[in-house]
């Protein structure tokens, strides 16, 4: 006897396509409500992570050089592809899992499915839409189908993409290792790309030759070695590459789809969140724009009011304020309070060939409070940090600045700051002009009129306004 009622019978032809309905009544209804609400709530939790991302790649990244600077922005590369990666999987598996519910409902409804007959097209168009629409039950099949596997799929790309970071992160530590305490002054990238090679193709070399040649050894008995050799090295690429935490999903996929249609999806997938990584990172140097203003300079030059020069007016990345700035850009208070940060990743070297003898006030990486330090110290370099700029006052070179050291309170840059009294300053509009220093191009402090180079050094132009 059927126990099933009259709204919840479904076809024989669509069981493979959703639950059966005759076991516990209800329940099923409650569980995919369930599943949408979860769904739901996980993307509202995933979209606030890249945020966070960024405030710890920017607040940790100002303070670092090339090294350490770039382990963490491959780790943090990689944490927003897999964020991005689940955000999109979860927000098409809540957008496929509703149509496959509306679908249900539709055909719960109208158990027919379309009537050709009173479908007004001419038979061309009749025929057309015959062969290439779906009926309701094979379409809830396959969207069904397509929610069981969108999880799967994004979660096989996550869980390389994670042991990449682990892998990646490892050896550029090592990379950095070598390059600060054991063999100083070797440029960190090659020391990196070095060990990265050597290990993949000690990795790889065997499974090449697995492939092309293993029959041949497994029967080689006089050289059994060699089937020693090729277990263990295989044995460990599969260890180092955490292959057995993805490879059932993996080899599921690619066992059962076909080569042409699996390789160019997985590889499209790789090659846009590759894409997406590099451009989200370098949008916060304003590398990058996509906007119709066509008589806007990109950059304003000493025509502009830059809001990242004004501590009161600044928005977005943290990586966008390491330049000169002042508090605001009206100035209401006594004093101009004028903050030039320390670019560690540029700054270190040039201060360096600036003055070649400065003692460092304290080393690289991690440090202890040092209550030895003698103010002899601080002031030479502080003498060598202004060397870094010159600076002009409403076209005057300013030589008598009294500078000291500043944390700035917003980012927790490093820094020089200066306080210029504006009872010296006319009323209404004056403007800063900041040249850096780059190297081999060092501005001379006693110019008036610094000479051009061929490649000129960065310039920042700061106008503000003096309140009468």
């Amino acid at each position: 006897m059927n126990t099933k009622s009259p709204d919840t019978q479904v076809p024989d032809s669509i069981d493979s396509g959703m639950p059966d309905l005759s076991r516990e009544e209800g329940i099923f209804q409650r569980t995919w409500e369930m599943e949408l609400l979860i769904s739901g709530a996980v993307v509202f939790a995933l979209i606030q992570i890249p945020h966070y991302l960024d405030t710890w790649f920017q607040a940790l990244g100002i303070h670092f050089q090339k090294d350490i600077f770039m382990i963490l922005m491959v780790a943090y590369a990689y944490m927003l592809i897999i964020t991005y990666t689940l955000i999109v999987s979860f927000v098409f598996h809540l957008t496929a899992r509703a149509l496959w519910i509306g679908l249900i409902g539709l055909f719960s409804v109208y158990r027919g499915g379309i009537k050709w007959e009173n479908v007004n097209y001419g038979p061309f168009t009749k025929d057309i839409y015959k062969s290439r629409i779906l009926p309701l039950p094979d379409y809830i099949r396959k969207t069904n189908k397509f929610c069981n596997l969108i999880f799967s799929f994004s979660f096989m790309v996550v869980l390389q993409f994670a042991y990449s970071t682990l892998l990646n992160v490892f050896f550029m530590s090592i990379a950095f290792f070598i390059t600060r305490f054991i063999l100083p002054g070797t440029d960190f990238v090659t020391i990196f790309i070095g060990m990265f090679a050597g290990l993949f193709l000690v990795l790889i070399i065997p499974t090449v030759i697995d492939k092309s040649f293993g029959e041949k050894i497994r029967n080689m008995r006089r050289f059994r070695f060699m089937n020693r050799f090729m277990e263990k090295s295989i044995s460990g690429m599969t260890r180092v590459f955490f292959f057995p935490l993805y490879g059932a999903i993996n080899l599921t996929f690619f066992s059962n789809i076909r080569k042409k249609f699996i390789y160019p999806i997985f590889t499209s997938v790789g090659i846009v969140l590759g894409i997406f990584a590099f451009v989200r990172i370098l949008s916060p140097y304003d590398i990058i724009s996509f906007n119709d203003y066509a008589y806007f300079p990109h950059d304003l030059g000493d025509k502009g009011v830059e809001t990242r020069y004004y501590r009161n007016l600044r928005t977005g990345s943290m990586f966008k304020f390491r330049v000169p700035s002042i508090q605001g850009d009206v100035i209401e208070d006594p004093f101009v309070k004028l903050f030039i940060p320390f670019k560690v990743s540029t700054h270190t070297s040039l201060l360096e060939e600036i003055c070649p003898d400065l003692d460092e006030l304290q080393s690289g990486g991690f440090n202890w409070k040092n209550p030895d330090m003698t103010d002899s110290r601080r002031e030479e370099a502080l003498s060598c940090l202004a060397k870094l700029h010159q600076i002009y006052l409403n076209g005057t070179l300013k030589m008598d600045l009294d500078y000291l050291f500043y944390r700035e309170p917003e980012t927790g840059m490093s820094g020089i700051i200066t306080y210029i009294s504006v009872a010296e300053l006319p009323s209404g509009k004056n403007k800063f002009r900041i040249i850096e220093a780059v190297p081999d191009k060092v501005p001379d402090s006693s110019a008036e009129n610094p000479a051009e180079p061929d490649d000129p050094p960065k310039e920042f132009f700061i106008p503000f306004w003096v309140a009468g």
